[in-house]
């Protein structure tokens, strides 16, 4: 049994923890389920626009996330953690934002570069960049990477929230549960 004290996030906090962990999710599916289909195929465009739209509706979220997040202060995890494993969390949790910012705005270019823009009915989001074939290249190496480097990161996540559950038997992983 955990030994938790019963603080937990806030309950919008805790929804937008477990929201935004849906939509990276539904992303990554769309993203490799594209993979299925031929070039030029209606399905790996609608898993391509659904990537899309999944990636703006993330960064809006973690925006929302944020704007939520300020002032508050974490639950406090009982018992207390090592000094270092506080450390390595908030950098993780720091890259987590950075990245959920970064990767739809580099998206976004990069659907520009392309020669495309997003848009609903007569509604657009523009272009931000001219269409441009290096900046193609050198966007999809760097939209990838910071991918790459996200699921590493969740992986790292999701490992220690097992460890800190299962193993330590802390509250790390309860904080996320609505208070009961």
């Amino acid at each position: 049994m955990n030994n938790s004290t019963g603080a937990s996030f806030s309950r919008p906090l805790i929804i937008l923890h477990w929201a935004l962990a849906a939509l990276v999710l539904a992303l990554l599916a769309a993203v490799e389920l594209h993979e299925v289909f031929p070039k030029d195929s209606l399905m790996r465009g609608l898993f391509m626009k659904t990537h899309f739209w999944l990636g703006l509706s993330v960064g809006l979220l973690t925006l929302i996330r944020l704007w939520v997040r300020w002032g508050q202060h974490p639950a406090p995890i009982t018992p207390p953690i090592a000094l270092w494993q506080e450390r390595l969390a908030a950098v993780v949790q720091w890259a987590f934002y950075a990245i959920l910012l970064v990767m739809p705005v580099l998206g976004y270019l990069l659907i520009n570069a392309k020669g495309f823009d997003l848009s609903i009915g007569p509604l657009s989001l523009g272009h931000w960049v001219q269409q441009d074939k290096e900046l193609v290249e050198t966007l999809e190496e760097l939209h990838e990477t910071l991918g790459n480097v996200f699921i590493a990161l969740v992986a790292l996540h999701v490992g220690a929230a097992l460890y800190h559950h299962h193993i330590l038997k802390d509250s790390t992983f309860s904080r996320l549960q609505p208070p009961q």
